[in-house]
């Protein structure tokens, strides 16, 4: 995608007792360019005319613009023999995580990155040289003290990849300040990261992976760009970038699924200062970088997510000491286990899915209904009849009925209505439960039980 333009310079404040290395407003449009790895050579090259930010789906997108940057410190400002390199965390989705309505979770949980992208200013008249790193790592939050990462420091050979980019595009005039967004073509194979897991938007907790970049020969006056502030006028979305963005499959930047608002610092030779950390001051905010792979999905995973089951703990709210087996609702009058709800297709295109209940009483034919929302209740587990709702009744429709037969119940049915549209929505099946003296809570005899509950996520 294209993100040539002037923007407006904006200074983002700083919270680091490193002085001299605070974000400094970019001044100058940012450009893009494209390396390719020649083989034969050995190394990067540039490809003339090629711009880069096409081809691939991104996913990993931290590339909302903050208009700063970060020059990094020389060799002479911390007493060594190269400048400092400064990393950022992040996450790519995957078939589980991330598990929340802001975000839509990946379809497997490896990915071979082929291209990626990273973003600096320079003024210097010299081409710069980049050494980027990649590490694979679980639980990476950058946190003050001795550990950086959740109890797992970077170790010095990255887990994942290493490149030494010698020949990056230089500044225009020596001394005045050009930028650039710079595709670099790894080719096949690439290297492999692993999609994010226990990752919640804001938490600086679960397995992330790590991303570093040293200008080793800096006189102090390049860095990387800063990505990803919300707090802007118009902000980028946690999640929005990815091929899973919530809301369509549209690529504008984000501020990166997985982002702390915390980078590491390291010094990789020399005396102190210390390795460290470093806060923008802005939620989400950390170094621009965009993740490209031939593994992204066409759309989010189509086996969605269980609700109101074991799986969550609602079963044992069930009215009358009644829970089901796992993967069903409350039990019914004839001992079955409960009625468990599955998703048998998902089809994006027709806009249309199949779903399948089963665990009705063989020798009955009970009327079932699915029912959708899009949300679930606040007060969820919500007592109804012999057994429990989670939906809300916020825009609760009921989509397709059937008599059960042989203990199971089919429903097709298309995701069309004036409440519909992209985004999460939650089913659960509604059905007859007799004898009416099964299940005696309060208000009375209520005769209809529920079962389990599915999440699916349209595209539109």
């Amino acid at each position: 995608m294209s993100r040539i333009a002037i923007y407006a310079a904006v200074l983002l404040a700083a919270a680091s007792p490193l002085a001299a290395q605070v974000p400094q407003p970019v001044t100058a449009p940012v450009r893009e360019a494209k390396l390719s790895f020649d083989p034969v050579l050995g190394r990067f090259v540039r490809v003339p005319n090629d711009f880069g930010g096409e081809g691939l789906r991104e996913v990993y997108d931290n590339t909302c613009f903050s208009g700063a940057y970060l020059p990094l410190r020389t060799a002479a400002q911390i007493g060594g023999t190269e400048s400092r390199a400064v990393g950022d965390f992040g996450a790519i989705p995957s078939e589980m995580f991330p598990g929340s309505n802001t975000c839509v979770p990946g379809c497997q949980m490896d990915y071979r990155i082929t291209q990626f992208e990273i973003a600096y200013c320079t003024a210097t008249g010299l081409p710069p040289q980049a050494v980027i790193n990649f590490w694979d790592i679980p639980q990476s939050s950058c946190t003050f003290g001795p550990t950086l990462i959740g109890g797992v420091t970077p170790p010095a050979t990255p887990t994942a990849f290493r490149v030494n980019v010698p020949n990056l595009p230089r500044a225009d005039l020596p001394g005045f300040l050009s930028c650039y967004a710079v595709t670099l073509d790894l080719g096949t194979p690439g290297f492999q990261i692993g999609g994010g897991t226990n990752v919640v938007p804001g938490n600086v907790d679960g397995d992330r992976f790590a991303y570093s970049i040293q200008f080793p020969t800096t006189d102090g006056t390049e860095g990387p760009l800063i990505a990803g502030d919300p707090s802007m006028q118009s902000p980028c979305s946690f999640c929005t970038g990815t091929i899973w963005e919530l809301g369509g499959l549209s690529s504008q930047s984000g501020t990166g699924f997985g982002q702390d608002d915390h980078v590491f610092i390291e010094s990789y030779s020399g005396s102190p200062p210390p390795n460290d950390c470093f806060q923008f001051g802005a939620l989400w905010s950390g170094l621009h970088l965009e993740l490209d792979s031939p593994d992204a999905c066409d759309f989010p995973v189509a086996q969605p997510l269980s609700f109101c089951d074991a799986s969550d703990g609602s079963l044992g709210s069930c009215p009358c000491a009644n829970p089901g087996a796992n993967n069903t609702g409350c039990d019914n009058s004839q001992g079955t286990g409960g009625v468990g709800l599955q998703v048998v297709n998902q089809n994006q295109t027709s806009n249309r899915a199949t779903v399948l209940g089963s665990g009705f009483p063989s020798m009955s034919t009970p009327a079932a209904i699915v029912i959708r929302s899009s949300q679930l209740d606040l007060n969820a587990p919500v007592v109804f009849g012999d057994g429990l709702r989670c939906v809300s009744t916020a825009g609760l429709v009921r989509l397709s009925g059937t008599l059960a037969s042989g203990g199971t119940s089919t429903h097709t049915f298309g995701h069309s209505s004036s409440m519909a549209g992209p985004g999460f929505f939650y089913y659960q099946l509604w059905y007859r439960n007799t004898p009416a003296t099964f299940c005696l809570a309060p208000p009375g005899i209520l005769p209809y039980n529920l079962s389990n509950g599915k999440r699916m996520y349209w595209i539109q």
